[in-house]
C-alpha cells in the first residue's frame, strides 16, 4: 500500500475524530487564512474533497470518524423518540382528563 499523501491541519483531524465533518471543513478553510464563514462553494467543495481523500488514506481516522458520527446520530434519535413519547403521553393525559 502506498504512503498517505494527504495531510490536514491538526485541528481539522481532531474535528474528524469527534465525528464533525462540517467543523473539519471550517478548520481546513481557516488554515488557509480565509474565514470559514462566507467561503465560496468552490472552497467548500475543495476542502470536503481533501478531507474525504484524507479519510480514504487514513483508515484508522476514518473508523473513528464513522463511530463518532453514528454515535451522535443515534443519541439524537433516542432524544427525539423520548420527546415524542412525552408529548404523546401528555396529549393522552390531557384528553383523558378533559373527557372526565
Amino acid at each position: 500500500m502506498s504512503q498517505p499523501t494527504t495531510e490536514l491541519p491538526r485541528d481539522a483531524v481532531m474535528e474528524l475524530r469527534r465525528g464533525k465533518m462540517i467543523q473539519a471543513v471550517a478548520k481546513l478553510i481557516e488554515s488557509t487564512g480565509r474565514p470559514a464563514r462566507g467561503a465560496s462553494s468552490q472552497d467548500l467543495r475543495n476542502a470536503k474533497d481533501l478531507i474525504e481523500r484524507y479519510l480514504l488514506e487514513h483508515p484508522e481516522t476514518h473508523a473513528v470518524f464513522l463511530a463518532q458520527h453514528r454515535g451522535r446520530h443515534s443519541r439524537t434519535l433516542v432524544m427525539w423518540l423520548l420527546v415524542l413519547i412525552v408529548v404523546l403521553g401528555s396529549l393522552v393525559f390531557w384528553l383523558w382528563n378533559s373527557t372526565s
